[in-house]
């Protein structure tokens, strides 16, 4: 879901959202034959760091992970340990550039392989990934 140019988060969303989509994955799962117990924990917790600010992509531990993540991934771990120390206060918009990148990066990722043709073996299923762009560091 868009709001506006921006595709919305998980911390985006509110209580009733979230409620929806949950109990929507866990009709789908039983449906595909899952039990009750194993849909609750492919869903897995939330933890909230609860002085950070709701709705940011620090209130929530996955989110703020990713993000860190993020930095790391693209070459800029200073920047996000910078700013967990307490450092680098103003790390922190270099590094939601990151993690939009990141993000978009993902996207490209999973559209490509919905693009290409799953091939399906017994037990395995596979796409030929091919050469794969990414956004240059220099363009986030």
């Amino acid at each position: 879901m868009k709001d506006g140019d921006r595709w919305r988060t998980w911390v985006d969303l509110d209580k009733e959202e979230k409620r929806r989509i949950i109990s929507t994955i866990i009709q789908m799962l039983l449906s595909k034959g899952f039990g009750y117990q194993t849909a609750i924990r492919l869903l897995g917790e939330t933890y909230l760091l609860c002085k950070e600010e709701e709705g940011t992509e620090l209130h929530d531990a996955k989110e703020f992970a990713t993000l860190l993540n993020s930095t790391a991934r693209y070459g800029k771990s200073e920047v996000g340990l910078q700013y967990v120390l307490g450092i680098e206060e103003s790390g922190f918009k270099e590094a939601l550039n990151l993690l939009r990148g990141h993000r978009h990066n993902l996207v490209e990722g999973l559209q490509y392989a919905r693009e290409e043709k799953l091939q399906k073996l017994a037990h395995l299923q596979y796409f030929h990934a091919g050469m794969v762009s990414v956004i240059p560091l220099s363009e986030l």
